[in-house]
């Protein structure tokens, strides 16, 4: 069996509300014909610190960058978007708890999440799937809709634009393509583990995702509700098994 991932940062504890606030342009947005403009007003919304924005989800994960001159644009992007939405569908349907098959909306909901892992799994067998030696080393992440915090030993600097990849679904060797500028950076504390080996000191990078559509910002901010929720769900199981 694979040994068990190291613990994660505490400062990456989740906080906040899975609520949308009001005013929310995602609450009523009236749509439109621009390709382009749901991206745009999904970056409009995204103002401030992206860490306090609402639930967040803390995880370690396979994930790297890379510093761009500036993200995919039109057509492209709007593909990248796509992406990210198949594969969060998918990795959604995985992991939110089976209800059974009480109404038919119900029946029409599994169906849908069946339909989702099928195109997702065409996509990838069209891309082929990354050997184990391809994904990168685990890396600390706290992200929602709104952006990511990664640590590792070297971050891009304040003000870089960046693509990030990362494996946030580990039932799929596929990962969750994304666009974010840095905002800031911030040092970590130095584990004994990093004291003993002589690994460098780890920085820890903030960056708000831009070029998001608002329909991958709603699947990414479902995503880290489930988890939340599951979270939530063993804490409570460990105290009862404590209080037993």
């Amino acid at each position: 069996m694979p040994a068990d991932p190291p613990p994660i940062d505490p400062s990456f504890a989740d906080s906040g509300s899975a609520e949308l606030r009001a005013g929310d342009p995602r609450a009523d947005d009236p749509g439109t014909d621009d390709p382009g403009a749901d991206e745009h007003r999904a970056d409009e919304h995204r103002a401030g610190d992206p860490m306090d924005a609402g639930l967040t989800c803390s995880d370690e994960v396979p994930l790297t960058w890379e510093a761009i001159q500036a993200p995919p644009s039109g057509t492209r992007l709007a593909a990248v978007n796509a992406a990210n939405e198949a594969l969060l569908r998918a990795c959604g349907g995985l992991e939110e708890p089976h209800r059974g098959y009480e109404e038919v909306s119900e029946l029409a909901q599994e169906l849908q999440r069946l339909e989702s892992k099928l195109d997702l799994a065409l996509a990838l067998l069209a891309e082929r799937l990354r050997r184990p030696e391809d994904v990168p080393p685990l890396c600390p992440v706290r992200f929602n809709a709104h952006g990511m915090a990664w640590d590792s030993p070297a971050v891009p600097p304040v003000g870089a634009l960046v693509r990030l990849e990362a494996y946030i679904c580990p039932s799929f060797p596929k990962p969750l393509v994304l666009f974010g500028t840095v905002l800031r950076q911030e040092s970590v504390a130095a584990t004994a583990e990093a004291a003993t080996t002589g690994n460098a000191p780890v920085s820890r990078a903030v960056a708000r995702f831009v070029g998001i559509s608002l329909s991958l910002a709603d699947a990414l901010e479902r995503l880290v509700f489930l988890r939340h929720r599951r979270q939530v769900a063993e804490m409570r199981g460990q105290r009862r098994d404590e209080d037993a």
